[in-house]
């Protein structure tokens, strides 16, 4: 599991209308340093019921952009990261665990794993 319960970070989430937000109810993934390839999600409730978001940030930390994680009723989904040309314009991604205080993060369900 990629994700480190350990060093989360609170206090900040993603809206599709404004972006990269500081919200008390946020909690974001840990820095995550991804490959190409194939990653599989699971566990993570969002506010959207069809996605997940994963932000992706440069390394001056300001986000360059923001996908969506296509997920089932089950929480579960893929992920595929392609080598292309806004590839190279990041450094680390990290996901929104828990949007606000209604869809609520668990750190014992919740996985992303490449694979």
């Amino acid at each position: 599991n990629l994700i480190n319960t350990n060093d989360l970070l609170y206090g900040y989430s993603y809206s599709a209308s404004t972006g990269f937000i500081e919200t008390e109810d946020g909690i974001l993934s840990n820095k995550l340093y991804l490959s190409p390839g194939t990653y599989s999600i699971q566990g993570i409730k969002p506010y959207n019921p069809l996605s997940v978001r994963i932000l992706w940030f440069n390394d001056s930390d300001e986000l360059v952009r923001a996908d969506a994680i296509t997920i089932d009723e089950n929480l579960k989904g893929t992920y595929k990261v392609t080598c292309s040309n806004a590839f190279f314009y990041v450094n680390y991604a990290r996901i929104v665990l828990q949007f606000n205080s209604t869809y609520l993060f668990y750190p014992n369900k919740a996985q992303f794993e490449f694979g």
